[in-house]
């Protein structure tokens, strides 16, 4: 009976990590493994420093974790990283003196497509403003938006391990919106080159 009992196990944990996908931590603070890095805004490329993102803030704050699997992977192959449990993509961010966190709660937890348990993947946080549900809708519009530098880093080793990594390595980045005057400019050119195609 005992040794029914454990090739069952054995085969159930071997099929788990074959058809498991790494996970990771998403929290941009953990000051237990070194992370601390919240996001910013900025009313303008110029005005460093601004505000922390507030969950209370009108703008209506987004964040989400996207990665690749690999080191190194290019932005462009990251996908938005779902919570193997429940599903969660999205997030909003803490507020008060602890704006500028994203607001997870215990669902941390983010699996990363294609990532074998144990395997190294590449990681970044997008965040944004307003009603859109991903960063690629909202870049769009004349949104509060931004990205943080990519990080490297190792998923979980199995479907038991509980412990997942954190984004250590991981720094404060800004969201900003385009400034009047750029956007001014932006459209003050269109006009010329459109009234110059017309004079040919």
């Amino acid at each position: 009976m005992k040794k029914t009992l454990l090739l069952a196990t054995l085969v159930v944990a071997g099929t788990l990590s074959a058809l498991g996908q790494g996970v990771v931590n998403f929290q941009n603070r953990d000051t237990a493994n070194g992370v601390d890095a919240p996001i910013w805004g900025t009313a303008t490329a110029s005005n460093a420093g601004g505000f922390r993102l507030d969950g209370a803030d009108a703008r209506n704050f987004h964040a989400a974790l996207y990665g690749a699997p690999g080191a190194g992977a290019a932005a462009s192959s990251m996908v938005m990283l779902a919570d193997p449990a429940t599903g969660a993509t999205v997030v909003g961010f803490r507020t008060g003196a602890a704006a500028g966190y994203v607001l997870v709660g215990t669902a941390t937890g983010r699996a990363v497509p294609g990532a074998a348990y144990g395997s190294q993947v590449t990681v970044q946080i997008r965040a944004w403003s307003g009603s859109a549900l991903t960063y690629e809708t909202a870049v769009a519009g004349q949104v509060f938006k931004g990205v943080s530098a990519p990080v490297t880093m190792g998923t979980t080793t199995s479907a038991l391990d509980v412990a997942n990594p954190p984004m250590v390595g991981l720094q404060s980045f800004a969201v900003t919106i385009p400034e009047p005057s750029s956007i001014a400019l932006g459209l003050l050119g269109l006009g010329a080159l459109t009234l110059f195609r017309r004079r040919k």
